[in-house]
């Protein structure tokens, strides 16, 4: 792996973030090998740069053991299992957009280097396109309004719902079969009635979703094993 933390502009290759929910500096490393460094609110930035010098080493040496990633492969199909979807991709030059359906089933991609991140927006379209009304008919079903929702590709979250009762939701959702995906959902939906993780929430969920632990675990160990194309 081309570790850039043995080159002087180290620091270029680290993303800054400011998180409303972080309480402390930490730094994150993806199993793709992508450093970012979380501040809380209000930070001073000068004084985060210099904790990232003083975790240079610490940094280099977990890089160090990182597998580096396979080449991206270039997909013959793209299986929805949440809707129960499969789509055929043909790659096409000079295509505008970056995708096109071109009938159901049948996804046009552009071809060159930026075919990751076309496939990324059309999923993203797809969310759009069925995760919403889903999250709109549980809500209905379960009498658990939301304010708003947002399809967004979280590298590290399925979903998350905010202290006004928005929601978001990881498109990356539809590659998941659909029981999981409608826990997630549910959820989401609760943090509208409790915006924490304290028993009576969790009291909550089993009531609307009595084997929720099955599911939760599946989402726990999910992310890992996402194609590569989703956060390249």
């Amino acid at each position: 792996m081309n570790n850039p933390f043995l080159h002087d502009d180290w620091r270029a290759s680290v993303a800054l973030r400011v998180s409303p929910r972080a309480r402390y500096l930490r730094i994150r490393i993806d199993h793709q090998g992508r450093v970012e460094l979380v501040l809380p609110r209000g930070y001073d930035r000068g004084e985060a740069l210099q904790f990232l010098d003083t975790q240079r080493g610490w940094v280099e040496k977990t890089l160090s053991r990182i597998t580096p990633p396979e080449p991206l492969l270039r997909p013959e199909q793209i299986t929805l299992p949440a809707i129960d979807q499969c789509w055929q991709v043909d790659f096409r030059a000079g295509l505008r957009g970056g995708f096109r359906e071109q009938e159901p089933g049948i996804l046009l991609l552009r071809e060159g280097d930026d075919w990751p991140e076309s496939l990324r927006r059309w999923l993203t379209v797809q969310g759009k396109r069925h995760l919403v009304p889903w999250l709109a008919s549980v809500s209905a079903e379960l009498a658990l309004p939301f304010r708003g929702v947002t399809i967004r590709g979280q590298k590290t979250r399925w979903g998350s719902c905010s202290a006004r009762g928005n929601i978001n939701l990881n498109h990356a959702l539809l590659l998941l079969p659909p029981e999981p995906v409608r826990y997630l959902l549910i959820h989401e939906l609760c943090h509208t009635v409790h915006m924490n993780h304290s028993r009576a929430y969790w009291r909550l969920v089993e009531r609307l979703c009595p084997d929720y632990r099955i599911h939760d675990r599946a989402l726990r160990g999910a992310m890992a094993r996402m194609p590569a194309w989703l956060h390249a």
